[in-house]
C-alpha cells in the first residue's frame, strides 16, 4: 500500500510538471491566446481546430490514466464511482483553487479535500458547504485562492476572527 502511495505521489509529481512546462511554452501561450481572441489567432496563422482537438487528446489521455490508476488502486471499478457528483467536485476544486492555473488546481483539490475529510461525519451537508464556499470564492476571491495574497489572506482572517468574536468596531 505504502509503494503505491509513494508510485502515485510521483505520477502527480511528473503530472504537474509536465503541465506546468507545457502552460509556460508555446503551446500553452497558444492555448491562452485561443481562450483570449480565436479571431486573433486564427488570423496570425494558428489551426484553431487542430489546437483544440490536441488540447482534448491530452486531457483525456490523463483523465484515463487517472482512472485506471483508480482502478488499479481499488481492484473494482463500478458506474458509480464515476458519476456527475465526482465531475462537478472536481470542477469545484478548479474554481476554488483558481481557474486558469495548474497550482490553482492543486491548491483547490487540497483545500476542499480537507475540509471533506473534516465533513466525513456528516455527508449529508458536504455538498451546501461546497457550495457555500464556491460561493463566497467566486463573490469575494475571483481569482481563487492561488490567486489571493498573503496580506490579503491575513486580513480576511483578522476580520472573520473579529467577527467571531464581536468585536465588529474595528
Amino acid at each position: 500500500m505504502l509503494a503505491f502511495y509513494y508510485a502515485m505521489m510521483v505520477m502527480a509529481t511528473l503530472t504537474f510538471l509536465f503541465f506546468f512546462k507545457i502552460t509556460k511554452g508555446r503551446i500553452g501561450l497558444i492555448c491562452s491566446g485561443i481562450s483570449d481572441s480565436q479571431g486573433f489567432m486564427e488570423s496570425v496563422g494558428i489551426d484553431i481546430m487542430k489546437m483544440k482537438v490536441n488540447s482534448f487528446m491530452l486531457a483525456s489521455a490523463f483523465a484515463g490514466l487517472s482512472g485506471a490508476l483508480k482502478g488499479s488502486y481499488l481492484g473494482f471499478i463500478s458506474p458509480v464511482d464515476f458519476e456527475v457528483h465526482a465531475s462537478v467536485d472536481i470542477l469545484v476544486y478548479c474554481i476554488i483553487g483558481g481557474m486558469g492555473s495548474i497550482s490553482g488546481a492543486a491548491i483547490g483539490a487540497i483545500f476542499m479535500s480537507i475540509v471533506g475529510q473534516m465533513l466525513y461525519s456528516v455527508q449529508a451537508y458536504k455538498t451546501l458547504v461546497f457550495g457555500f464556499f464556491l460561493i463566497f470564492v467566486i463573490m469575494v476571491i475571483p481569482k481563487g485562492l492561488s490567486g489571493m495574497s498573503w496580506k490579503k489572506l491575513k486580513s480576511y482572517s483578522i476580520s472573520l476572527l473579529r467577527l467571531h468574536r464581536g468585536d465588529e468596531t474595528k
